[in-house]
Formats: structure tokens, C-alpha cells, sequence
């Protein structure tokens, strides 16, 4: 893996976690915090999605947005 595709994935883990943080920080009210989970976690499922079931094995390896 690329430095380029590991700091997407890393990116792309961590951003799963910032609608909580903010949360807890009290960044942003529970209602907030619910609706940008929900969103994100969408947008993780449907690129899990492409990879898992569009994709050829040797590109979902090299597909920086999924899941560890």
C-alpha cells in the first residue's frame, strides 16, 4: 500500500469516529452527532458495497476506501 492510499484509509477510519468525538466534546448536540454517524456510516456501507461486489479482486485490494 501506497503512503498516498494509507493516509485515505487512515483518513477515511478516523473520519467514522469524528461525528462521536464531537459529541462528546459537546462540539455538536446528540441530534447532530446521530444524523452525521448515520451518514457517514452510509457512505462507508456503500463503498463496501462497490468494493465487495463491483470490483475485481486484485482492484478491492487496492481500493483505499474500506474497511480494516
Amino acid at each position: 500500500m501506497s503512503n498516498g492510499a494509507r493516509l485515505i484509509y487512515i483518513g477515511y477510519n478516523a473520519i467514522w469516529w469524528l461525528p462521536v468525538v464531537l459529541v462528546v466534546l459537546s462540539v455538536w448536540s446528540y441530534r447532530a452527532g446521530a444524523v452525521g454517524f448515520v451518514v457517514v456510516t452510509v457512505f462507508r456501507a456503500l463503498a463496501n458495497l462497490y468494493r465487495n461486489n463491483v470490483l475485481s479482486i486484485e482492484a478491492a485490494r487496492r481500493f483505499p476506501l474500506r474497511s480494516p
